[in-house]
């Protein structure tokens, strides 16, 4: 079962959306209701990717200066400024699609890019430094650039996203970190890494679940427009 999903992982990502699309238009009401169980889709996607990072590889990735710096002037300098020329270029007249746009442009990638990496076998513990770090900045230069190129304040609120870190980053982080100890010690390294494929594919199953919410919640929205 694990193979299957690791080795048609996409084809089934695709299938997920149409249905999560087709059942959200038929059943509007329910996909609005599912949308309370999409912090628990989102722990099962990144908790299994979490047992096989160790804190330790996570630490050596935050010691890699310039490289974050790279990352930080991109996300938080190049990439806004980008999105607002885009915008003046495209969509003056469209100012609810400028926002938009612009908003894509401030707001970092989320706790699922570490996830994409880790099924990509990037570099999963410099991809959560990053997340982790990006977010954290986020507090404070996303409702600064939204203002200054937007032309409005967008309200962020601090504690919910230290919370929605917390309980999507850290919380799966020490989990994870904590099982793959008992496991190995439990099986040995050798056994532990014989079933470490399975990892990714229950993470798999749980990127579904992100996405089949996502859909059902939005169908009717995004087959309208």
């Amino acid at each position: 079962m694990a193979q299957f999903i690791n080795k048609h992982m996409i084809q089934l990502l695709m299938a997920v959306i149409a249905l999560g699309l087709l059942l959200g238009y038929l059943l509007p009401d329910t996909g609005k209701r599912l949308q309370v169980f999409y912090p628990v889709a989102l722990f099962i996607m990144l908790y299994p990717m979490m047992v096989g990072i160790k804190i330790g590889e996570v630490v050596g990735a935050a010691r890699r200066v310039g490289f974050m710096t790279v990352v930080m002037v991109f996300n938080y300098l190049i990439s806004p400024l980008l999105a607002a020329l885009l915008a003046r270029m495209f969509l003056s007249g469209y100012p609810d699609f400028a926002v938009g746009l612009i908003l894509t442009g401030v707001v970092p990638c989320a706790g699922m890019i570490v996830a994409w990496t880790a099924m990509a076998k990037g570099n999963a513990p410099m991809t959560l430094v990053i997340t982790v770090t990006s977010l954290l900045a986020g507090i404070v230069l996303i409702p600064l650039w939204m203002s200054a190129l937007a032309g409005k304040y967008v309200p962020v609120d601090a504690w919910k996203m230290l919370q929605t870190i917390f309980y999507t980053i850290v919380v799966p982080l020490v989990l994870g970190n904590l099982t793959r100890v008992w496991l190995v010690k439990k099986w040995g390294q050798k056994k532990f890494a014989d079933y470490k494929p399975v990892f990714p594919a229950v993470s798999a199953l749980g990127m579904y679940l992100v996405f089949f919410i996502s859909m059902m919640s939005e169908s009717v929205t995004l087959v309208r427009n």
